[in-house]
């Protein structure tokens, strides 16, 4: 199956405002959540991530393909330093 990129000329660059807007989202999101409604965090997590997805795709021209690769190598980026300190956790625990 070929996916289809769009070309670097057709994404647009963040600006600041843009930048910033899931960062205010999230923390008004889990302010009010949790003193409002008095619920965790985790559903304002997960809302403004949604959001911040919707920017980019429809905001800033990206794919899903682009965010999905981007989320993915994120995450396997960062995760031996979370394996070692989830060991360095486990060995003070004990």
């Amino acid at each position: 199956m070929k996916v289809n990129f769009m070309e670097e000329r057709d994404r647009k660059k963040p600006n600041l405002v843009v930048s910033l807007l899931p960062l205010g989202i999230l923390i008004i999101s889990i302010i009010s959540g949790m003193q409002l409604i008095g619920s965790s965090p985790h559903i304002p997590m997960l809302m403004t991530a949604i959001i911040t997805a919707l920017i980019a795709i429809f905001g800033l021209g990206m794919s899903w393909s682009e965010l999905e690769k981007g989320i993915t190598d994120t995450i396997s980026g960062s995760l031996s330093a979370i394996l070692i300190l989830m060991t360095v956790g486990v060995v003070i625990d004990t």
